[in-house]
């Protein structure tokens, strides 16, 4: 059996899975090694890692691979990790993926200095990312005082844990994950922060994507507080029970949007599309806004007093509406939101 041999003498069985290039190893099925240029075949059975590859995976099967993560508060997950306490993945797919949006599984890093950096971001990798076009950015900018801007996510890794090597800079772990988390909020002066949007910037923004970013969260919090979303981050029995809802959650919408992205793309055009965006690139922003919306959605009916399931119904009713209505809108040769998203809500 291929092996992998690490500096201190330990070894691991590596076995190939299927027709993929990954191999979960140690007998752990969640645990899975890319197959790359970190690993270097020295005989047909016996493999050797990078020395950073090496020290991370001998970590890790002690029990003490520390990862970070960093999140913009921009991030549309942010919410969840800052009010309840769970750390949602953006996909459902079962296996890892490079693609993160495709996946169960959450990137992290091996330091919590670059995740500090990526939390501090005033622009992600996602569509309508902008740390300006939040909904209470001006309320933030306007503030007194220090103001939350992003959070680092760590956590402990052991063996057990799903998780997948990539290269020493990005090792996925499976998500939910609502235990064993420290998260830290990471502020900035209101000085620091980039200048307001004026209104024709705020305009085309909202025809793009929508609406302001966390709008529903936002309102829900202003008008109700946070004492709910306060009760499920302070028990872990709740986090968790949350944690799997969000994730039912999402995979129902996986299956009930199919048919209307695959209507979307298929009458539509790259120069009808907000972006240009070609078929891949488009279905990445679909796919993100439909996710945004649902989340967005149950973290606000959590927040005014909703239970999980009134939470999930309304979260996944909202997320088909929003898709529902760019279908309807090209349907009809108009802009995807010629009336106003939020005229809807």
């Amino acid at each position: 059996m291929p092996t992998l041999r690490l500096r201190d003498g330990t070894t691991a069985v590596l076995s190939r899975f299927a027709d993929t290039p990954y191999f979960t190893f140690d007998g752990h099925q969640d645990a899975w090694l890319h197959d790359n240029d970190q690993l270097h075949k020295v005989t047909n059975d016996i493999f050797l890692a990078s020395d950073e590859y090496d020290a991370q995976i001998t970590r890790y099967l002690a029990g003490d691979l520390v990862l970070a993560r960093g999140l913009p508060r921009q991030h549309p997950l942010y919410h969840e990790i800052a009010e309840l306490g769970i750390l949602m993945p953006l996909g459902v797919g079962a296996m890892p993926d490079w693609a993160t949006n495709a996946t169960r599984y959450i990137p992290f890093g091996p330091d919590l200095a670059s995740a500090q950096g990526i939390a501090l971001g005033r622009a992600g990798m996602g569509p309508g990312d902008d740390q300006r076009m939040m909904a209470d950015f001006a309320l933030l900018a306007g503030a007194a005082g220090q103001v939350d801007i992003g959070l680092t996510i760590e956590v402990t890794v052991t063996p057990g844990t799903g998780v997948a090597f990539y290269n020493p800079g990005e090792i996925q772990v499976r998500g939910p994950i609502a235990t064993g988390l420290t998260v830290q909020r990471i502020q900035l002066s209101p000085a620091d922060l980039p200048g307001v949007p004026d209104e024709a910037a705020t305009a085309i923004y909202k025809a793009e994507h929508g609406g302001l970013r966390h709008r529903a969260t936002v309102a829900a919090i202003t008008a109700h507080g946070t004492q709910a979303l306060a009760a499920v981050r302070g028990d872990a029995r709740a986090r968790a029970e949350h944690a799997e809802t969000l994730f039912a959650m999402r995979k129902a919408l996986v299956t009930k949007c199919e048919a209307i992205l695959d209507l979307i793309l298929k009458n539509t055009k790259p120069s009808d599309r907000p972006g240009n965006r070609d078929d891949i690139n488009y279905r990445h922003y679909l796919d993100s806004a439909v996710n945004r919306e649902a989340h967005d959605e149950y973290v606000a009916s959590v927040a005014a007093g909703a239970d999980r399931a009134d939470a999930s119904t309304a979260a996944q009713r909202r997320a088909l509406l929003w898709l529902t209505r760019v279908s309807i809108a090209y349907e009809a040769q108009e802009p995807p939101f010629p009336n106003g998203w939020e005229a809807l809500e």
